[in-house]
């Protein structure tokens, strides 16, 4: 249950940070004359606001996590889980991603990855063959998926902050989105 709970503040972090992205992109209204928006700032000008709000959530992701890496799945494969509390009506499943390792950013490189995540058994299984960059945790060998906002589209913007902190990011990792 304390995991549970522990799980829900969790997921609760991330659907904020989601929301904060998701209302900046909503921001995009219509245009107004010559592509000016109501407060005379291009939609261009909006979109780089947006991707800077990007690439902070991205920075973020990938000091708070243990391994960062642009992947390209292959693979997937969902198992129900046991429900161990038949007094609520909360059922698990868990997904296995299998992915090859195009680049490493953060963690110790592998050429291919599995990763774990743990969902509602309602929830739908979203398999994208397009490379992602992700941000996952690992506890004991195993790594497993991080929560909403761990998940980056394959932007040069982005790759260019993974490069740049690329270096510096292992020694400054504290893993807060990773249960240990």
């Amino acid at each position: 249950m304390k995991h549970k709970q522990a799980m829900n503040l969790k997921i609760m972090k991330y659907l904020i940070i989601t929301l904060i992205i998701c209302s900046c992109a909503s921001n995009r209204s219509s245009t107004i004359n010559n592509n000016e928006v109501a407060d005379n700032t291009t939609v261009n000008e909006r979109l780089d606001k947006q991707q800077d709000y990007l690439i902070i959530a991205f920075e973020e992701a990938i000091r708070s996590t243990s391994f960062t890496a642009l992947i390209e799945h292959y693979k997937i494969e969902s198992f129900p889980i046991e429900d161990l509390d038949k007094n609520d009506d909360f059922t698990e499943k868990k997904i296995l991603f299998y992915a090859n390792v195009i680049e490493t950013y953060s963690g110790k490189h592998k050429d291919k990855i599995v990763y774990e995540m743990i969902v509602d058994i309602n929830e739908d299984e979203i398999f994208n063959k397009e490379p992602i960059l992700i941000c996952l945790c690992e506890k004991e060998g195993i790594l497993y998926w991080a929560g909403t906002g761990s998940i980056f589209p394959n932007k040069q913007k982005l790759i260019n902050k993974a490069n740049e902190i690329k270096t510096r990011v292992n020694k400054e990792k504290n893993k807060s989105n990773c249960f240990d």
